[in-house]
């Protein structure tokens, strides 16, 4: 076991049978293989991961950054994150010192366990997690780092209530980002006069825009822009049915100064243009309110 500087748990397992494909040894063992609880780091990136890299779960306890999936890097303070096996991690702050927790393992069940719980893997979440992550740390420190057997039974059990315990906050989490999600669809839907960009939505509601991007990604939509265009364009639609208003006019509500601007967009959203699709709406109308008159016959 080794200590570091400035971490309060640090436990560390070392094998000989590294080779030059597997230089860590990790490729046929199981368990638990590291361990930091509220780990102190200078200003730096962490750049390590890939084949026969292992589960890793992490709590960023003061600001820091990750880079997801898509290259795109997110901001993680008070945020967990759960990478898959043999996934690369890059996260740190480069800026200032920071301050997070860990563990290493590699366990079978983990995968079914994190189905079962509806966990989200190599994305940061953003929930109040620091006490379970420093107890059931805390837990599995002292169940491998004492005299007895490394009991995988045990670790098994404990992983499911801990990742139980961390479902519950990840659930509460998720029904406040519907609640969000909700209140900025309904903050566009009311500005849609107004030339707002991914970054002035973000900034209203004091979040990152990749963030705001997958607010929108998780809700089925394919980007903010794309959600406020169509919601654009259907409004646009509505007005011409059923509004007198001019096209110029109506452009101008739905946020597009330029009429002809707005004309070529309408167009080419629905294959007709502005005062075409007013004219067929008008004639569809009609040809209703004549149906509801005639006769009933058997």
């Amino acid at each position: 076991m080794e200590k570091i500087p400035h971490a309060d748990v640090f436990y560390y397992v070392k094998y000989s049978n590294r080779d030059s494909e597997d230089p860590l040894g990790w490729k046929d063992r199981y368990g638990i293989f590291g361990i930091g609880i509220h780990e102190q780091m200078r200003p730096s990136m962490v750049r390590h991961g890939g084949r026969y890299y292992p589960w890793l779960l992490m709590y960023f306890h003061t600001p820091a950054i990750i880079r997801q999936e898509n290259g795109e890097f997110a901001n993680c303070e008070n945020s967990m994150i759960l990478w898959s096996p043999e996934t690369s991690h890059v996260y740190g702050n480069p800026r200032q010192p920071w301050d997070h927790s860990w563990i290493i393992f590699k366990q079978d069940e983990i995968r079914a366990m994190v189905a079962k719980y509806k966990l989200p893997l190599n994305r940061p979440v953003h929930i109040p997690a620091a006490v379970p992550f420093e107890k059931y740390l805390n837990h599995f420190h002292e169940e491998i780092s004492g005299n007895r057997k490394n009991d995988l039974e045990l670790q098994k059990r404990l992983w499911d209530l801990f990742l139980y315990d961390l479902s519950r906050f990840v659930n509460q989490d998720r029904m406040e980002e519907e609640e969000r999600i909700q209140r900025i669809r309904d903050y566009m839907i009311r500005n849609l006069s107004q030339p707002l960009t991914a970054a002035d939505v973000a900034a209203t509601f004091s979040i990152s825009v990749s963030y705001l991007m997958y607010l929108f990604k998780r809700d089925g939509a394919a980007s903010p822009m794309r959600f406020l265009y169509e919601k654009r364009m259907e409004t646009a639609a509505f007005l011409l049915k059923c509004y007198p208003f001019s096209c110029k006019e109506i452009a101008t509500r739905v946020g597009f100064p330029d009429p002809l601007n707005f004309s070529r967009r309408f167009k080419a959203f629905y294959g007709v243009a502005p005062q075409n699709y007013r004219k067929s709406g008008e004639e569809n109308h009609i040809m209703h309110f004549q149906t509801e008159k005639l006769p009933i016959t058997k």
